[in-house]
């Protein structure tokens, strides 16, 4: 999976030569689940520019990095230690979470701009925890965390 970005004019384009795919995991209670799991819900496996990838959902926060009182939801590689040292996978990914109530989606998506994430010997962890106020109160404005550091960079949360 390739992606081309670049910008003009102000606009952010990409061209990728992969077609986008769309997965959904749909949760019918969740207030069920918060009450009944323990830790972690893993959905089945989807393809996706040539790779296998898996959402991972903590409704009660991601207790492994002492994350609490927070819903925490990631995309995850399959089998990612089997890409050789130096690989790259470029990944433009959005989630759309709905609020049943409002009936409006909240979109999470990065902002045009680019990371690149490799396979290296010595990784750097960094923790950062962004509490949002009376989240089922926000409009459809995007929030923004205070800027932190991690790995010699600055990074934000939307």
């Amino acid at each position: 999976m390739a992606c081309y970005p670049f910008q003009q004019n102000g606009f952010s384009t990409s061209y990728s030569d992969s077609p986008p795919t769309h997965y959904t995991l749909k949760i019918r209670s969740f207030s069920l689940l918060t009450k009944n799991l323990e830790d972690e819900y893993e959905s089945g496996e989807f393809e996706a520019g040539g790779y296998k990838w898996k959402l991972v959902l903590y409704p009660n926060g991601n207790k492994k990095k002492n994350v609490e009182g927070h819903i925490s939801v990631y995309l995850e590689m399959v089998r990612a230690e089997s890409l050789q040292n130096g690989c790259e996978v470029y990944v433009d990914f959005r989630f759309f979470l709905l609020d049943q109530n409002k009936g409006m989606f909240l979109v999470i998506q990065e902002a045009g701009k680019g990371e690149s994430v490799s396979k290296i010997k010595d990784d750097v962890k960094c923790k950062h925890v962004w509490k949002v106020e009376n989240f089922s109160k926000l409009g459809s404005e995007c929030c923004k965390s205070e800027t932190f550091t991690a790995g010699e960079r600055k990074w934000y949360l939307c």
